[in-house]
C-alpha cells in the first residue's frame, strides 16, 4: 500500500501555527517534510511513520519539542545551535549518519534521544546542560570516551551501550558523584577500561549496566542503594568486592566471567545471604572464570544413593560412620532433587540420620546416584551462603537462581 502525503494550508497564515502532530495512519505518512514556513512552531511530532526527510527546523528559536523517531530519515542532524529554546529532541530509530552535533548553548535541553541510528564520531560535551535529564545515544557506531557528567546534576537516565555497533567507546566511566537523581546508567558492550566509580551517593539508582567491557579493580559497595534492582558487571576483569550490604530489592546481580577471588566471592555470597528479600524472581550469577568460594563445606562424606529413602517429608539416611553431629547443617548433592539441599539433621546415631524436606512423598522413594554430604559449620562462610541462597524454601518460597563455580 502506498504511503500518504499531506500538505498543510493554514486558514489564516503560518504564524498562527504553534504545534504540529502528524499522528499515525494506515498507510503511513511518507515523503518529505519542511517546517521552515512555521516560524512560531514550538512543537513538532512525527513518530512511527515513513518520512524520509525532515528539514527547516534548525533555525527556529521557538522550538521546544521536536520528535521524529521511528521514521526512515537519512542524512545528518543539522546544527542545533540556534535552537536555544529546545527542551526535547528525539530522532531515534532512523537512518541518520554523520555525528551528533554540538549541544553547546542548549541550556534548556532536558531530553536528547538519538539511539539506533548509524551515527559516528564521539559523544559531544554535555557541560553547561544543567537541565539535562535523559541522554541516550545507544546502538550507533560512536567512538571516543564518555564525556564528563559532573555538570548534569539533574541527570536521571544515561545510556551509551553498544551491542549492535562494530565500533566501541573507549576511556573510563566518568565520576557519577553528585548525580543524586540518577536512575539508570548503561555503558555496556564497549571497550571501557579503568574501574567502576563509587556509587555510594546514588541513593535513587535502579539499574547499572557496565558488562562486556575491560574494567578492572573491584565491584564497588552497593550499600545504601536501596532502589537498586539490576546490577550487571559480567565479562570484565574485576577481581574484588568492596563489601557492605546489598539492598534486599536487588533481584538481578550478574558478575560472571570476571576474575573474582575466593575472598570476593565469599563476601558477595555472604552479603546476599544477609538480605531479607522475600518476593520476586532473583538471579545471582558468579560462575565462569571467577574463583569458587574458599570454604569447602567442612567434613565431607560420600554414600550410595540407595541408602537414602523418603516417605512423607522425612528422609532417612542409613550411612555408616557419617561423622555428622546431631543438629548440624549438612549440604547434600548428587541425588534426586527431593533429597538435595542444606538441612539440619536429627534423630541421629553413628550410622543413621534424618532430615525434613518440603516435598511430600506419599510412597517410599529411594535415592539414586551418589550422595555427597558436606557439613557446614559457619553460617557466614561462602559455601554456606551459596547453599542457603539456593534453597527453594528460602524466605517465603522465592528462590534465588544461583550460578556459581562449585567448590
Amino acid at each position: 500500500m502506498a504511503n500518504t502525503t499531506i500538505t498543510i494550508y493554514p486558514q489564516y497564515n503560518n504564524n498562527k501555527i504553534t504545534s504540529i502532530n502528524c499522528g499515525t495512519s494506515s498507510p503511513k505518512l511518507g515523503g518529505t517534510i519542511d517546517i521552515s514556513s512555521y516560524p512560531n512552531l514550538t512543537t513538532f511530532i512525527c513518530i512511527g511513520n515513513d518520512i524520509t526527510s525532515l528539514s527547516g527546523y534548525n533555525t527556529n528559536s521557538n522550538l521546544k519539542n521536536l520528535q521524529f523517531g521511528r521514521n526512515k530519515i537519512s542524512g545528518q542532524i543539522p546544527s542545533l545551535t540556534k535552537l536555544n529554546s529546545l527542551e526535547q529532541f528525539e530522532c531515534h530509530e532512523n537512518q541518520l549518519t554523520g555525528s551528533i552535533p554540538s549541544l553547546s548553548g542548549l541550556n534548556n535541553l532536558e531530553v536528547f534521544y538519538c539511539q539506533e541510528n548509524q551515527l559516528t564520531g564521539s559523544i559531544p560535551s554535555l557541560s553547561g546542560l544543567s537541565n539535562l535529564r535523559y541522554f541516550s545515544c545507544q546502538e550507533n557506531q560512536l567512538t571516543g570516551s564518555i564525556p564528563s557528567l559532573s555538570a548534569n546534576k539533574l541527570l536521571n537516565n544515561f545510556q551509551c551501550q553498544n551491542q549492535l555497533g562494530t565500533t566501541k567507546l573507549t576511556g573510563s566511566i566518568p565520576s557519577l558523584s553528585g548525580l543524586i537523581d540518577l536512575l539508570v546508567f548503561f555503558c555496556n558492550n564497549n571497550q571501557l577500561t579503568g574501574s567502576i566509580p563509587s556509587l555510594s551517593k546514588l541513593s535513587n539508582l535502579r539499574r547499572f549496566y557496565c558488562h562486556a567491557n575491560q574494567l578492572t579493580g573491584s565491584i564497588p559497595s552497593l550499600s545504601g542503594l536501596n532502589e537498586l534492582i539490576d546490577f550487571y558487571c559480567y565479562t570484565n576483569q574485576l577481581t574484588g568486592f568492596d563489601g557492605g550490604s546489598v539492598p534486599n530489592i536487588l533481584g538481578n546481580f550478574q558478575a560472571q566471567n570476571n576474575q573474582l577471588t575466593s575472598t570476593a566471592v565469599d563476601a558477595i555470597l555472604s552479603a546476599f545471604d544477609a538480605t531479607t528479600r522475600t518476593t520476586g524472581t532473583r538471579i545471582l550469577s558468579l560462575q565462569t572464570v571467577n574463583s569458587a568460594p574458599s570454604y569447602t563445606g567442612g567434613v565431607t562424606t560420600v554414600s550410595a544413593g540407595n541408602l537414602f529413602t523418603t516417605l512423607g517429608t522425612t528422609v532417612t539416611a542409613a550411612c555408616n560412620n557419617h561423622n555428622h553431629p546431631n543438629g548440624s547443617l549438612v549440604t547434600i548433592t548428587g541425588l534426586q532433587s527431593v533429597f538435595t539441599g542444606t538441612f539440619a539433621i536429627s534423630s541421629i546415631n553413628a550410622n543413621q540420620f534424618r532430615y525434613t524436606v518440603t516435598t511430600n512423598s506419599p510412597t517410599l522413594v529411594t535415592g539414586t546416584g551418589t550422595a555427597t554430604m558436606r557439613r557446614t559449620t559457619n553460617a557466614n562462610d561462602g559455601f554456606r551462603s551459596y547453599q542457603n541462597l539456593a534453597l527453594v524454601t528460602r524466605l517465603g518460597g522465592f528462590p534465588w537462581n544461583i550460578n556459581i563455580n562449585f567448590p
